[in-house]
C-alpha cells in the first residue's frame, strides 16, 4: 500500500490487509467478552493473519473488531507488513526503514490541518440523549483489565471544553455506562 497523502484511511488499510491475505473475516459468532482477545492474543502469538470479526455476539450487524493490527505477519518477506502498512510504506520494509520513515516524519514539516463539512469519520454521528455506548460491541480484552475498553488501537486529541488545555495521548477510554466512558488511560502528554 502506498499513499501520497501522509494519513492513510483505516479502512484502505484494512481492505489492502484482507487483500494481502495477511487479515481474515472470521464470520462465526465470536463473544466481545474475552473471546476477542483470547483469539487476538493468539493471532500476535504465532504471527497468525489479523483477525477481522464480523458477528459479534449482542451486536447489531455491521459492527466489527479487528484484532491484531499491528502483528507481524508470516507472509513470505513481509514480516513487518502491517506496520510499514500503517505509514504508506511497502509491506516488504525492514525495521530499520520504517524506523528511518517516522525518524525523517519527526523533523518534516507538519502537515496543515483541513477543515471539511464532512467525511467518513462523520458518517455515524450520535449526540445527547441518542448516545448509547452499550450499542457498541466493547470488548473486555482481559480477565484482569478494569473494564472495556473502548478504540484501545487509537491516538486521541482531547481539547478541554474551555479550550484551556489539550491532551495527545495513545489510549483507551473504559466504557462505564451507556452514556459514558471514562478518559484516556495510558500515557499521555498535555499542553496548554
Amino acid at each position: 500500500m502506498s499513499h501520497p497523502d501522509p494519513s492513510p484511511d483505516f479502512r484502505d488499510f484494512l481492505d489492502e490487509l484482507l487483500a494481502a491475505g495477511d487479515a481474515v473475516a472470521i464470520e462465526q459468532t465470536v463473544d466481545p467478552h474475552l473471546e476477542v482477545g483470547a483469539i487476538t492474543r493468539r493471532a500476535y502469538e504465532t504471527h497468525a493473519q489479523a483477525p477481522l470479526f464480523t458477528s459479534l455476539t449482542g451486536a447489531e450487524p455491521g459492527f466489527r473488531i479487528l484484532g491484531a493490527p499491528a502483528g507481524l505477519s508470516s507472509l513470505p518477506g513481509e514480516r513487518h507488513g502491517r506496520i510499514a502498512a500503517h505509514f504508506g510504506l511497502a509491506r516488504t520494509s525492514t525495521p530499520r526503514e520504517i524506523l528511518e520513515h517516522l525518524v525523517r516524519a519527526m523533523h518534516a514539516e507538519p502537515v496543515p490541518p483541513v477543515v471539511v463539512p464532512s467525511g467518513p469519520s462523520q458518517q455515524n454521528v450520535a449526540v445527547g440523549d441518542a448516545v448509547d455506548l452499550e450499542r457498541l460491541p466493547v470488548p473486555l480484552l482481559h480477565q484482569e483489565d478494569g473494564g472495556r475498553y473502548l478504540g484501545t488501537y487509537g491516538f486521541h486529541v482531547v481539547q478541554s471544553p474551555d479550550g484551556a488545555w489539550t491532551s495527545w495521548s495513545v489510549a483507551g477510554p473504559c466504557c462505564t455506562t451507556a452514556g459514558r466512558s471514562s478518559g484516556p488511560r495510558c500515557r499521555s502528554s498535555t499542553s496548554a
